[in-house]
């Protein structure tokens, strides 16, 4: 392309001047001449120049000079473009690997493997059975029992290959009796009629302590506890609630604490009662001896008290506790039972097992803390969920007892309680 443009140039005044002049036509082609021996292609612009002067000569270099200039625009270009190529090289890289990097971090983390959980099996298990017997008449079987299937449980029938041990054993007293527990689904029994026992203990070791279960069963056919009470053996802890109990005239309710340790342990028994808290110093700081039982009357603590919550707190150590009630109609006794632990406090809470017949059923709420509670009461029974006209909704005041009898709602059917609260609560029948 540059030989063409050399050969288009058009011939400046002094060239035409020149033509018609022979010494200077010849001055000028001998300058063309020695420019093309000196630059046959016109590609060198570092190639010598013409020296001579004159008109034509003047005009020659006017053309080489512009010559050099058009081609000195190729080799700035091919620079530039390189450059670019180069710059444009690094951006590229640079952007692949920042959208490597955001990906990566971006990626959501995997799951973990089906596998990786694993159920670690208990090693050691202990409830607490309270008062297995407490007159002549009373006759009280005490029951343990393994349930099979269980995580970390010998499939094994025979005991000699059973890794652990299981049963029950009272705590130290002037009596005492046990029983084992050799293979999963096995059960062992305590019985005490007409024998006051120390409280009972039943345990599971090693591969025994998954599925163990225990309960108290007692009967009185005629004495001041006349009638059947049942209560669960339960786990040692350091705090538990119990809804319900009186120290009224014709009413006794006692407080029983089990120490399953060797050591000391020392307990608070908080009374609430309808007016809220109730002072009672005589339940503050109570020390049970190691491995022993000690019981605690309310009337004791809070004489007068027509509807309670019981709030067992153990300062140091831990303790088994149970409540037992009964009640009286002047000379004739009406029955006895154990008040269940109530579920710790909660904004809903249900109360199981409301069985059928004639009686009355009543309700216990009490709310602990500052703030007063409105509590929403809804019935499932096998009719179908509902929320009783005249008596939907309760009020309780801030770490007060509040009673109702659920009798004319409940239609004498089984039923279930389902109470909802704007603040925690806790509630018994």
């Amino acid at each position: 392309r540059i030989r063409l443009e050399k050969r288009a140039v058009v011939p400046s005044a002094a060239t035409e001047s020149a033509s018609t002049d022979p010494s200077i036509a010849g001055q000028s082609a001998a300058a063309s001449v020695d420019a093309t021996a000196i630059d046959p292609d016109g590609l060198d612009p570092a190639a010598p120049k013409a020296t001579e002067s004159g008109p034509g000569h003047a005009a020659d270099r006017s053309s080489g000079a512009r010559r050099r200039r058009r081609l000195a625009r190729p080799t700035v270009s091919s620079g530039v473009s390189m450059a670019s190529a180069r710059v444009l090289g690094v951006v590229l890289i640079i952007v692949v690997v920042v959208t490597l990097v955001a990906t990566l971090l971006q990626r959501p983390t995997p799951p973990p493997a089906a596998g990786a959980t694993t159920i670690q099996p208990i090693g050691s298990a202990v409830l607490l059975c309270p008062e297995p017997g407490a007159g002549t008449d009373l006759g009280v079987r005490v029951t343990a029992a393994l349930v099979p299937g269980q995580p970390g449980q010998e499939a094994s029938s025979d005991p000699a290959t059973v890794a652990g041990s299981a049963g029950l054993e009272t705590l130290p007293g002037k009596e005492s009796a046990s029983s084992k527990i050799v293979v999963p689904g096995g059960q062992a029994q305590i019985e005490a009629f007409g024998t006051r026992l120390p409280a009972i203990r039943a345990f599971g070791e090693g591969s025994l302590a998954p599925g163990l279960v225990a309960d108290q069963w007692g009967r009185d056919p005629g004495g001041q506890g006349r009638g059947m009470a049942s209560t669960a053996c339960a786990p040692a802890a350091s705090e538990f609630w119990f809804v319900g109990g009186g120290a009224i005239a014709g009413r006794t309710t006692r407080i029983v604490l089990v120490n399953p340790d060797a050591t000391a342990a020392v307990v608070d028994v908080l009374v609430h009662g309808p007016d809220g808290l109730i002072d009672a110093p005589a339940g503050r700081g109570l020390v049970i001896k190691g491995e022993d039982r000690l019981v605690v009357r309310l009337d004791v603590l809070a004489p007068g008290v027509s509807a309670t919550a019981v709030q067992v707190l153990a300062r140091t150590g831990r303790v088994g506790a149970a409540v037992d009630d009964e009640q009286q109609a002047g000379l004739a006794t009406v029955g006895t039972d154990w008040i269940p632990p109530a579920a710790a406090p909660a904004q809903r809470v249900y109360l199981p097992g409301i069985v059928s017949g004639d009686g009355a059923r009543v309700l216990s709420v009490m709310a602990p803390g500052d703030d007063d509670a409105i509590v929403k009461v809804r019935i499932i029974s096998p009719d179908g969920t509902f929320a009783p006209v005249d008596r939907s909704s309760l009020d309780v005041p801030a770490d007060a007892v509040v009673t109702i009898d659920m009798a004319p709602v409940l239609d004498k059917a089984p039923a279930t309680l389902e109470l909802t609260s704007n603040v925690p609560i806790v509630a018994g029948m």
